[in-house]
C-alpha cells in the first residue's frame, strides 16, 4: 500500500488504541447491564467461581501495573520482544531501502546502483548467481540462489557506485 515501516507502526498503535476505546465504550455504554447481570447471576447461583474472578482481576491489575511502571518481569518481556525484532536486521543485514527485496534487478541497477541493468546482470552471473531476467525481483533471485537478498545486494554494491547513505552506511 506504499506505507513505510514507521507508518505501519503508527497505524498499528492508533488502531490498537481505537480498539481499546471502542471496546470499553461497547461494554460500558451498550452492554453494561447485560455484563453486570451475567456476573451477578454467576455469583448468586452459587457457582464457586469467586476465586477465579478474583484471580483474573488481580492478574490483570498486576500485569497492567508492571507494564505501566516498566517493572520486571513484564517489562523484561517487552524488552526481549523488541530485541528479537531488531535482531532480524542485524542477522540478515539492514535493507538499503524499505522492502528493497521487492525491487527488480532493473530498478536496483538504475535507482540504487546507478548502473546499466545489463552490466549488473552480467556481474550477478559473474558472481556465480543464476538470474532469469532484469525484471526478476531481488527476493525471487535470492530464493533461486538459496541466498539472503542482503548478501546478493551487498555483493553488487561492492562492485558499483552506490547512490545513497542511510544511518552512516554507504550504499
Amino acid at each position: 500500500m506504499g506505507f513505510d515501516r514507521g507508518q505501519w507502526e503508527d497505524l498499528h498503535t492508533l488502531f490498537s488504541y481505537l480498539f481499546i476505546v471502542l471496546g470499553v465504550l461497547h461494554l460500558f455504554l451498550f452492554n453494561w447491564n447485560l455484563f453486570f447481570s451475567y456476573i451477578r447471576s454467576r455469583i448468586t447461583k452459587k457457582i464457586n467461581r469467586k476465586k477465579e474472578i478474583v484471580f483474573a482481576l488481580v492478574t490483570f491489575a498486576v500485569i497492567t501495573f508492571f507494564t505501566l511502571a516498566k517493572l520486571p518481569p513484564v517489562y523484561s518481556i517487552m524488552v526481549l520482544g523488541n530485541s528479537i525484532s531488531s535482531g532480524w536486521a542485524d542477522k540478515l543485514g539492514a535493507p538499503p531501502v524499505p522492502h528493497a527485496e521487492e525491487l527488480t534487478i532493473n530498478e536496483i541497477s538504475t535507482e540504487l546502483l546507478g548502473a546499466d541493468p545489463g552490466e549488473v546482470i552480467s556481474k550477478i552471473r559473474e558472481l556465480g548467481y543464476t538470474i532469469e531476467s532484469g525484471s526478476q525481483r531481488l527476493d525471487s533471485l535470492a530464493v533461486l540462489n538459496n541466498e539472503a537478498p542482503s548478501v546478493i545486494f551487498n555483493s553488487l554494491a561492492r562492485h558499483f557506485k552506490v547512490k545513497f547513505e542511510i544511518k552512516g552506511r554507504n550504499y
